[in-house]
């Protein structure tokens, strides 16, 4: 007796705990006094959430990159989160955080500490210098507020030696921000997802129809997290005639984001119009479970649905 009373009310304080949480993860920021996040839901449909994961740095502090759950690193300030609430996942807390740095500093995981020095030398000329490393490209930004950024320079090649340079303002100073990247990198142009859609020659004929095709990311050892929206593109103003099958070319995302630890799947839908967010105006559908290779050019069948 004890046992049918006490079931029914976990059962009820577990769904009064699940429906209390009002975003995916819970945003921290590091250090403690450098900034803090703004957060909010943008859209929400039956099919996918939007979340927005703004980083505001603190007076004195830059943006540095996005911590996220439970691995890897994002490097805008907005980190937009979609997902799709059908799947199933855990209430667990999912901690991502924002990390910031001071003002004349950036963090880079293959070079360390890159300081960049700001010297004054005149009331109206200041020099910039910082130690480059071979194999990187760097560029200098401004900003008097920290919120609207400027480019000094762009695409400075490390050569191992110090850089510097002399600048001219009538302004106070501001602050500066010292950007990495890895030179040798080629992946970044290429698509992550490229391939072909296929409309049977026996559909019916339509057109100004809107293709809405997406890559989700999952890790596959850990079953109760949500799958995480990639890349996503719409493909608008569709024309099929009936006797003819039509094929939709598509790419989207980069490269250069794909994790080899992950596994990814694509979603397809075809809608009247271009309200994507519309169930009853979908037409076709990519039918099951469509696991993709970023290596292998993907191609499939649209289903039809009326």
């Amino acid at each position: 007796m004890i046992k049918k009373t006490l079931f029914p009310s976990l059962f009820i304080f577990m769904v009064i705990i699940s429906s209390s949480y009002g975003y995916f993860y819970f945003p921290t920021v590091s250090p403690p006094e450098s900034g803090s996040v703004k957060s909010s839901i943008e859209s929400r449909t039956e099919i996918l959430v939007t979340e927005h994961y703004l980083a505001v740095p603190a007076p004195g502090y830059v943006f540095d990159s996005w911590s996220l759950y439970p691995k890897g690193e994002h490097d805008q300030s907005l980190y937009i989160h979609k997902y799709d609430p059908n799947l199933f996942y855990t209430q667990e807390v999912k901690v991502i955080t924002a990390n910031f740095v001071k003002a004349n500093q950036v963090t880079s995981p293959n070079t360390g500490n890159t300081e960049l020095n700001v010297e004054s030398t005149g009331s109206e000329e200041f020099e910039l210098s910082f130690l480059t490393s071979e194999g990187f490209s760097y560029s200098l930004q401004h900003s008097a507020d920290l919120n609207q950024w400027h480019y000094l320079e762009n695409d400075i090649i490390g050569t191992g030696k110090l850089y510097s340079k002399r600048y001219q303002t009538t302004k106070n100073l501001g602050f500066f921000k010292l950007n990495i990247s890895d030179s040798k990198s080629s992946d970044l142009d290429e698509p992550a997802l490229s391939g072909s859609l296929i409309i049977d020659s026996k559909d019916n004929s339509f057109k100004g129809h809107t293709a809405w095709i997406r890559l989700w990311e999952y890790h596959p050892l850990i079953a109760d997290k949500a799958a995480d929206l990639v890349s996503e593109k719409k493909i608008g103003q569709i024309v099929h005639n009936q006797g003819n099958s039509t094929s939709i070319d598509f790419s989207l995302g980069d490269k250069s984001t794909i994790k080899n630890e992950m596994n990814y799947y694509i979603t397809v839908g075809i809608y009247e119009g271009a309200n994507v967010n519309d169930l009853d105006k979908r037409t076709h559908f990519l039918d099951g479970f469509n696991r993709v290779s970023p290596q292998e050019r993907f191609e499939g069948t649209l289903k039809r649905l009326k």
